[in-house]
């Protein structure tokens, strides 16, 4: 009976570890890299129909107050997900012409399953058939004001990359870089997208990690 209480406890606290790893910054579980083989860059360049979508990267932030100026203030904050995928887009197309994708502007909601990635099932549901390439980023709790941190830390950003057969929801590309996203403008956490709250030099680096994901899926430009 002892034993069978301490497994109780022990699978609790593993438990509550993990969804302090959902809640927590710097946190998270990394989904498995495959690399791109010459078949799948094949499968690129012939298959219809490709659509590139986002997740969404709502900002969302803890009000200032007037009485604590010294209350820190957080805001939970995606990587630009639209531009990177956006950026990535154009690269491959200047580098794959012959493959036609197709951007889907709106982002998607995230539902997370397991290495807290979204779900490719909704794809599926969406699109059908073909291939889909998804770009997604864990929030992150960053400090954006108020209070002083006695141990600030700057947390990078990850951006996660996968190219889906979505007939099988077969895995066929997947990859993922981070960048450091820098200082962040205060005066745009009111607006829908992460992006307007990143500096010239912070999108710059975002830029760079999209850079980063194509080489890792067509090997480095030439």
């Amino acid at each position: 009976m002892r034993r069978c209480a301490l497994a109780r406890v022990c699978r609790a606290r593993v438990s509550a570890l993990a969804l302090a790893c959902v809640a927590l910054a710097g946190c998270s579980l990394s989904p498995p890299r495959i690399a791109a083989t010459p078949e799948t860059i094949a499968v690129v360049t012939r298959e219809s129909p490709i659509v590139a979508v986002h997740y969404q990267d709502i900002i969302q932030a803890t009000p200032p107050t007037d009485g604590a100026p010294s209350e820190p203030r957080w805001a939970s904050v995606g990587a630009p997900t639209r531009r990177i995928k956006e950026r990535f887009l154009q690269g491959m197309r200047a580098r794959l012409p012959s493959a036609e994708v197709r951007n889907v502007s709106e982002p998607r909601f995230a539902y997370l399953v397991r290495y807290l990635i979204p779900d490719p099932h909704w794809l599926k549901r969406t699109f059908g058939r073909g291939l889909a390439f998804d770009f997604y980023s864990p929030r992150q709790s960053l400090h954006v004001g108020g209070g002083a941190l006695r141990f600030p830390m700057m947390i990078p950003m990850t951006i996660h990359a996968r190219l889906l057969r979505l007939d099988d929801l077969a895995v066929l590309w997947a990859d993922s870089c981070t960048f450091e996203p820098g200082p962040l403008d205060r005066g745009a956490m009111t607006l829908p997208d992460a992006e307007h709250t990143y500096t010239t030099a912070g999108l710059d680096r975002a830029d760079r990690c999209a850079d980063t994901l194509l080489a890792a899926f067509l090997g480095p430009g030439r």
